[in-house]
């Protein structure tokens, strides 16, 4: 499997003919230093293949409006999504913090 580490990352960047590459496709070079971390789906440290690929088509192009009312509406999903299986893991607890067991 192909893996791109940080560091390598960011030497790409140094490289003009890279930046120039990438700003030929649309996507915006001005933060740099964040341009890793934002692919980096799974904040593994490092970018799969597929993390690379599918986080440089996303970034191609300006954002608009609807760009950032989706995902405001995509985070707001998922905090609900977050909030509810906290509430089933915390009536799961005892009073010590463990998880009850199922009566038999």
């Amino acid at each position: 499997e192909v893996v791109i580490h940080r560091e390598s990352f960011q030497r790409w960047l140094q490289d003009p003919e890279f930046t120039e590459a990438l700003e030929d496709a649309y996507i915006d070079v001005s933060n740099k230093a964040h341009l890793f971390d934002i692919m980096d789906a799974d904040m593994g440290g490092h970018l799969s293949l597929d993390e690379l690929v599918e986080g440089l088509m996303a970034l191609r192009g300006s954002v608009n409006k609807g760009d950032i009312i989706n995902m405001s509406l995509k985070i707001r999903l998922l905090t609900r999504h977050v909030d509810s299986v906290l509430s089933i893991v915390q009536h799961s607890l005892d009073p010590d913090g463990d998880l009850c067991s199922e009566a038999s």
